[in-house]
C-alpha cells in the first residue's frame, strides 16, 4: 500500500507504512538485512521525492551500506540503491539545495563527479 500511496503523491498516507515496514524489517531481520535496506531505500525515495532531501540522504546511504556489505558491490540489488541514490543528488544539485547535504564521502565523491 505505501508504493501505490507514494506513486499517487499521497505522502502523508505512505510514510506511515514505510516506517511500519521498516520497524518490523528491522525487528524481525535485523538491522543489517537486505530487506532492511529496500525500506530503507524506499523511504528514502518517499522523502526525496517531498524534497526533504536532508531525510533522505542517510537513508539512502545506509540501504547502500547494508547492500554493499552483504550483498556486494556487483549485486543488482546493490546497483539499484547506487543508481537511486545518484539520481536523488542529481536532483538535489538541479534544485540548488546541495548545502543541505552532509560531507559524507560517498556523497561528496558523487557529486563532485556531476558538478565536473
Amino acid at each position: 500500500m505505501a508504493l501505490l500511496y507514494d506513486s499517487q503523491g499521497r505522502y502523508s498516507e505512505a510514510e506511515p507504512l514505510y516506517l511500519q515496514a521498516l520497524d518490523i524489517k528491522r525487528s524481525q531481520l535485523g538491522a543489517e538485512h537486505p530487506s532492511t535496506a529496500t525500506s530503507l531505500n524506499n523511504l528514502a525515495g518517499l522523502y526525496e521525492s517531498q524534497g526533504h532531501y536532508a531525510e533522505a540522504e542517510p537513508l539512502y546511504l545506509q540501504a547502500l551500506a547494508i547492500f554493499m556489505q552483504s550483498l556486494g558491490e556487483n549485486h543488482p540489488h546493490t546497483q539499484t540503491v547506487q543508481g537511486n541514490f545518484r539520481y536523488f543528488l542529481q536532483q538535489v544539485v538541479a534544485a540548488g539545495r546541495t548545502a543541505e547535504l552532509s560531507d559524507h564521502p560517498i556523497t561528496q565523491g558523487i557529486l563532485a563527479q556531476l558538478q565536473e
